[in-house]
């Protein structure tokens, strides 16, 4: 089978078409454009949660602490490199993490840390995600509003459980079955 194009085509228009496809950007919050790897922040009209200065530490070999601006619209965390939000440095999904505050150390007091850990999947654990801010009471909010987020209890621990303490009042209580 052939096909048979028209003796009036002009690839000119062609091309031109098939790169303006080729530029056009996902409508998936958290996904790049089609055409690159470059990530894109979700959808700008959902008002954030929380935005703010904070320093992440890189997952690398070295920790060295960088200095970036977080966005919190829903369960996705996005990170800038200006409060313009100009560009996506990262996203991180928050579905299914947990959120923690990690001890202060008393040799370098003024570090407020706390992490995300993401769901591990089977085959390996993920390597947390680790956040420093300026104050305890900064850091606090941050947690606290994460928490909410992701939906789980102020004191951290299992959505599941708290979704089940949530309703346990308004649920009737199970009789056991009669037997046959």
């Amino acid at each position: 089978m052939s096909l048979k194009l028209p003796r009036t085509w002009d690839f000119t228009t062609f091309k031109a078409e098939t790169a303006r496809i080729a530029r056009s950007k996902s409508v998936m919050p958290g996904e790049g454009s089609a055409g690159s790897g470059s990530l894109q922040a979700p959808q700008p009209a959902e008002r954030p949660l929380k935005a703010g200065w904070l320093k992440r530490q890189q997952r690398s070999l070295v920790k060295n602490w960088q200095h970036r601006y977080f966005v919190l619209r829903g369960s996705t965390l996005t990170y800038h490199k200006d409060d313009r939000e100009s560009t996506v440095q990262g996203v991180i999904q928050l579905r299914f993490s947990r959120v923690s505050e990690l001890p202060t150390n008393s040799e370098e007091p003024g570090k407020y840390l706390f992490q995300i850990i993401p769901r591990s999947s089977k085959e390996r654990e993920r390597c947390p995600y680790v956040f420093m801010s300026s104050s305890q009471t900064d850091m606090e909010e941050w947690v606290r509003i994460l928490r909410r987020a992701i939906g789980s209890p102020a004191t951290g621990g299992n959505p599941l459980t708290s979704f089940q303490r949530l309703l346990s009042p308004l649920s009737t209580p199970m009789r056991p079955c009669s037997s046959y």
